[in-house]
């Protein structure tokens, strides 16, 4: 047990010993960010805060620590916090933030977070160093990937807004943390220092993360060229559009039932989806059943591949099917594209079937388009005269032919066509016989 330093505002983590990383054996961060950040989620999933404190709270003497002290650490987190409100507020104000990082991959996102929480742990500014971490539940690659990396923008914006509020000390609010306010069979002192400390790891790791990002975004990185790319041609809405459609799409496949195909959200009460045993053991595949009457009803198809070959329906959602990912209905408006080897063709991605029925305007488009599946989009002259709008970029093709879809299907969404139109004025208000004024009156001729 050792007692504050009289300036406890700038302890550094070596002060304490590592308690809770030695108790879960914690790999080090440095050895491996990756096994570290799991082992980390384990950790806090399987415990409660109040026990989590009791433990670390043995490297603390707190019958040293004076009132003085206390208003130190406070000082120290009320000016940690005023930096990360600025810097995160400057962020948010400058505009894209979000949407760029929406737009990055799930591994330039991973990487980022591990990033931040290395700086975190490796700056020493919080009492207890890495064991900080443990105090955070926000703050999990998990939670923070999630819907796309839309769990990341919640948390910086839920963030800020307790940063920017008027309620002193700014304590970001927990229902794990607050729980464990009741439970905590220490003294007042020591769990008031562990707030402060697991509000400062939060802070630290805002700045760090976020720094991490635009960094990337300054020196245009491998990584984040792409997303600058989409950015740089469009005047945001189309790479928004693209940015939120990201956030439906599947954290992780389905689980299906191979007789009934239905998933687990679809089957009530809940139940707990069986594997074929054979499959599993043999073949290291994965065949689930959502109860022995299904296994039994499926056995005599299953049985001509149990155990010898890794065949299942490939059922929509599941991870047997390569467009797991994707939501109705892109996902029926992509799986209709694929061709004889199963392969996705940018050319065939098609309209899709309307859930209403199509404006004239919407009807001849389509058309139009089934006839020549090279054109992305038609447009017409003061004089009627048809020009074919075609993109070169594979990638930008097949969004824009996403997007088109999801307007010629669902010509309610007006956000999908604001994110075309702008892609095709960008492109096309200044081609010859054509204006801004005509490009307008013809896609919102698509809602009529």
């Amino acid at each position: 047990m050792v007692s504050v330093p009289k300036n406890p505002a700038v302890v550094k983590t070596r002060t304490l010993p590592l308690i809770l990383s030695e108790k879960f054996n914690i790999t080090n961060i440095k050895e491996d960010a990756i096994k570290w950040n799991k082992e980390w989620e384990a950790a806090i999933a399987s415990s409660n805060a109040a026990d989590m404190i009791e433990e670390i709270s043995y490297t603390l003497d707190d019958s040293a620590i004076t009132p003085d002290d206390i208003e130190a650490f406070h000082l120290g987190l009320r000016s940690t916090q005023k930096a990360t409100a600025r810097s995160l507020r400057s962020v948010f104000d400058e505009g894209h933030f979000d949407t760029i990082w929406l737009l990055l991959s799930t591994s330039e996102q991973r990487r980022h977070i591990l990033e931040g929480l290395k700086k975190t742990c490796a700056d020493e500014q919080t009492l207890w160093g890495p064991d900080s971490r443990a105090f955070c539940p926000e703050i999990t690659v998990t939670n923070l990937l999630s819907r796309g990396g839309k769990g990341f923008v919640d948390f910086l914006t839920r963030t800020l807004e307790v940063l920017e509020s008027p309620n002193k000390p700014a304590f970001l609010p927990n229902p794990w943390w607050d729980e464990a306010q009741h439970k905590f069979r220490g003294t007042e002192i020591i769990f008031e220092i562990a707030t402060i400390t697991r509000n400062k790891f939060i802070a630290y790791f805002v700045l760090a993360s976020t720094g991490s990002i635009v960094s990337d975004i300054v020196k245009r990185s491998e990584g984040m060229k792409p997303v600058l790319d989409i950015m740089e041609n469009s005047d945001g809405l189309f790479a928004q559009s693209l940015a939120e459609a990201k956030t439906t799409l599947r954290d992780k496949p389905l689980v299906r039932c191979e007789n009934c195909e239905k998933s687990s959200e679809e089957i009530e009460p809940p139940v707990c989806f069986m594997v074929c045993s054979a499959c599993k053991s043999k073949l290291a595949f994965e065949v689930h059943y959502c109860s022995r009457t299904c296994q039994q009803k499926d056995w005599s198809v299953h049985k001509r591949t149990c155990g010898k070959k890794k065949v299942s329906k490939g059922l929509s959602g599941t991870k047997e099917d390569n467009l797991w990912a994707f939501t109705d209905p892109v996902t029926a408006m992509i799986r209709n594209s694929r061709n004889q080897d199963g392969h996705i063709a940018v050319r065939d991605i098609g309209l899709g079937t309307p859930n209403t029925k199509r404006s004239p305007a919407a009807e001849l488009q389509a058309e139009m388009l089934e006839a020549d599946r090279d054109v992305d989009y038609f447009l017409f002259t003061a004089s009627g005269k048809p020009v074919r709008f075609v993109i070169d970029d594979s990638a930008v093709k097949m969004t824009f032919r996403i997007t088109r879809g999801m307007v010629l299907t669902q010509p309610a969404q007006t956000n999908h066509l604001g994110a075309m139109a702008e892609y095709i004025l960008k492109l096309m208000s200044e081609y010859p016989g054509l204006s801004r004024d005509i490009i307008l009156k013809q896609l919102c001729g698509i809602r009529r």
